[in-house]
């Protein structure tokens, strides 16, 4: 902690992750501080383009060296989504607010393992697809379930984010705009869904090597569903 480096980062990210197992409130702590931390890294905006010309008066900080390879990018942006995931959780188990808006995220989704065991650089799609400029990957990429996963915890935050959002309970008018805001992030995620290949949804094509990743993903959706 006296030092802030990616590897403690992953030891909190695995301590974390215990905690969850075990039920303990020791996760909301640890999540904060992780969360925090990884933003004051910059790792929610790592792949973010650099602008040689535009600079901030104030220039942030920097925790983190440059990245010496590919792996090591591809590292970071796990650590990243993997806080991501904790902090949604956190979220919809206690009605906080998400501490990292989606807005502020400028990133790659996790590329595929072969590409990151070999250190090859990422192909994988930005997080934030409203920018087409990134340059969106065909419909017929290869299937990256840890990808799908992170596209799954951000439809849940939208979720949180709308039942955070106060309204007038007691104006007909105000209900009616409520249900259609629901019904419409509804089509949204089942559109989503329903976009996804069969070899992702349905879990008859689950195996020992993608079997938790696609557990997290159904857990996702069905957290969504109930």
């Amino acid at each position: 902690m006296d030092c802030p480096c990616l590897q403690h980062l992953q030891a909190l990210i695995i301590l974390a992750y215990t905690y969850l197992g075990m039920g303990s409130n020791r996760l909301w702590g640890i999540t904060a501080i992780l969360t925090h931390q990884a933003r004051a890294m910059g790792l929610h905006a790592a792949d973010a383009p650099i602008r040689t010309n535009e600079r901030p008066s104030w220039v942030p900080l920097n925790l983190l060296p440059p990245p010496s390879h590919h792996a090591v990018s591809e590292e970071r942006r796990r650590a990243f989504w993997a806080i991501f995931f904790l902090s949604t959780h956190v979220s919809l188990s206690t009605g906080w607010s998400l501490p990292t808006p989606m807005e502020d995220i400028d990133l790659k989704l996790p590329c595929l393992e072969e590409d990151f065991q070999l250190s090859r650089e990422s192909q994988a799609r930005y997080f934030n697809q409203l920018k087409p400029e990134r340059g969106i990957a065909p419909v017929d990429e290869p299937t990256n379930i840890w990808s799908r996963c992170v596209e799954g915890c951000a439809m849940l935050n939208l979720v949180c984010s709308w039942l955070q959002v106060p309204w007038d309970q007691s104006n007909p008018s105000a209900r009616t705009k409520r249900e259609m805001e629901g019904f419409q992030l509804a089509d949204k995620f089942q559109g989503w869904w329903r976009s996804l290949p069969e070899r992702t949804t349905s879990l008859k094509f689950a195996n020992t090597k993608n079997s938790g990743q696609m557990i997290l993903l159904h857990g996702f959706y069905y957290t969504y569903i109930n």
